[in-house]
Formats: structure tokens, C-alpha cells, sequence
């Protein structure tokens, strides 16, 4: 089975207010998840696909990373909105042709991934900042225990 590269990219910061589905990013989140994307891209990151919560500020963060030139498309993955299952979302993409993809979330969710595909267990030690990323690599597809290969604050790549 080929390897997979999951990009876990947090939202940016967003209004204040509810319903909390509805809240969108802030003009400062706007700005701050443009500069992170135009960094990533002048990395010469790129990825096979942009999957994102249907919230509208995660929404709003995969449509900034697609416009960066970051991968593209987007594509809505309900498993991705706050609660959403891991192990769902990984057998879903078990079935792509895929090898690096971002998944744009929300957070407690996002480090609680990255901790159980990087160590087994969601140990509460992570913390995604708003427009972080993490990296994790998965050898096998069908085996969701990988390895955390990166890790940055927003801070980090301004």
C-alpha cells in the first residue's frame, strides 16, 4: 500500500459569535492564514487535495490555501467539523490515488488526530495554534499509526 501525507491545518482566526458554524474569519485571520499559505507555497508545498470542515471560517482557510496555489481543489469532508471521526476520514481517503493531502479543521480535533496517528493514543500533550500545521506520515494506509514530521505555530512560519 503507498504511503499517505496528512497536512492538518487548524482554521484561521475567526469572528466572535453564533452560531458557531456560521462565524467566519476575522480580517486579522484572514490576513495571518494568507501570509501561512504564501509561506507553505514558497516552500513548494503542494498536495493532491484540500479537504476541509463545512464550517464557513474552515471553509474560508482551505479556499485561502487553494488560492496560495497550495493544491487544486477543495472538497468538503463532513468527518472534519468538530466531533468528526479520524478513522473515517482516513478510510475514505484509503480509496484515493492521493499521497499528501490538507485537512483544514478545528482544534481539539486536529491535535487529537495527530496524536493518535502519531502515537496510538490521544494523550492531550498537542496543541494546534490557529493557522498551525501539523504533518503526519503514514507509511501504510490501511495502518493509521504514522509518524509526526512537523509541527509549527503560525509565528513560526512568518
Amino acid at each position: 500500500m503507498a504511503s499517505l501525507e496528512l497536512y492538518l491545518f487548524r482554521h484561521g482566526l475567526a469572528e466572535e459569535g453564533s452560531p458557531d458554524e456560521l462565524r467566519p474569519l476575522s480580517p486579522l485571520g484572514q490576513q495571518r492564514t494568507g501570509q501561512v499559505a504564501r509561506r507553505l507555497q514558497s516552500m513548494s508545498m503542494q498536495v493532491d487535495a484540500i479537504l476541509t470542515s463545512p464550517l464557513v471560517r474552515a471553509r474560508e482557510t482551505a479556499a485561502i490555501l487553494q488560492e496560495a496555489g497550495l493544491g487544486p481543489g477543495v472538497v468538503l469532508e463532513p468527518e472534519l467539523a468538530p466531533g468528526g471521526d479520524c478513522l473515517c476520514c482516513l478510510r475514505a481517503l484509503a480509496h484515493t490515488s492521493f499521497s499528501q493531502v490538507m485537512l483544514v479543521g478545528h482544534e481539539p480535533s486536529l491535535s487529537s488526530w495527530a496524536e493518535l496517528l502519531g502515537w496510538g493514543q490521544v494523550r492531550g500533550h498537542l496543541i494546534l495554534k490557529k493557522a498551525g500545521i501539523i504533518g503526519v506520515h503514514l507509511p501504510e494506509r490501511s495502518v493509521p499509526v504514522g509518524e509526526i514530521f512537523w509541527l509549527s505555530a503560525p509565528k513560526f512560519l512568518l
